[in-house]
């Protein structure tokens, strides 16, 4: 529910290359029709990825719990909070694109999260009903706790280090005609800006 939004605006507003360079570049639409973005391969691997991001989001904040004086109250909060922070990151990483929209979608899915947590693990909730909200003060004694902190931190950073570490070798490995492209985006960027400044100029003088 949290992280809803975010995805929402990376499906609505990304867009990973410009209109000119669709344009000029018309072989990167040959990536869709060569099924090089969704197949059974690169469904594996995502499965294969939700797998591994699953065991690391348990068993980091479990292990580190044996050895621990926190309870399984506490558990819950670090595993939930590592979920949000993880997906938010991909989120991150997966926008290239960044508009308004997507920035306020992160930041509120976050800052809902953390109020909609607190305000769950209250004491006027518990008053209420006990039997629905019995994690009094569960989120705010973990959040006030360094080492829970730091575990949420760790199971988060190894939750998407494959994910990084598939972009960082993407990059290096990548295909030389998607550089042209970003550097072609660029050149006619800075080709439009100097055309720009040399009207002004023109007209200052004239």
């Amino acid at each position: 529910m949290y992280t809803s939004l975010p995805i929402q605006c990376v499906g609505f507003f990304e867009q990973d290359v410009s209109t000119k360079s669709c344009l000029c570049w018309p072989e990167i639409y040959s990536i869709g029709q060569k099924e090089q973005l969704f197949n059974p391969f690169v469904l594996a691997i995502t499965l294969l990825y939700s797998f591994y991001t699953s065991i690391i989001l348990f068993f980091i904040p479990m292990g580190i719990l044996q050895y621990s004086a926190f309870d399984y109250q506490t558990l819950a909060v670090m595993v939930e909070t590592s979920v949000v922070l993880t997906i938010t990151v991909e989120v991150i990483l997966h926008t290239k694109f960044w508009t308004k929209y997507s920035v306020a979608a992160v930041v509120f899915s976050l800052v809902a999260f953390f109020l909609s947590t607190l305000a769950l693990h209250s004491t006027r909730l518990f008053t209420a009903s006990p039997k629905d909200y019995f994690f009094l003060g569960a989120s705010p004694n973990a959040y006030s706790t360094p080492e829970v902190w730091l575990t949420i931190c760790l199971t988060t950073c190894i939750a998407v280090l494959p994910s990084i570490t598939i972009r960082a070798l993407g990059v290096v490995l990548t295909n030389p005609n998607k550089h042209k492209i970003h550097s072609s985006n660029k050149l006619l960027d800075v080709e439009l800006l100097f055309l720009i400044l040399l009207i002004g100029g023109l007209q200052q003088t004239v």
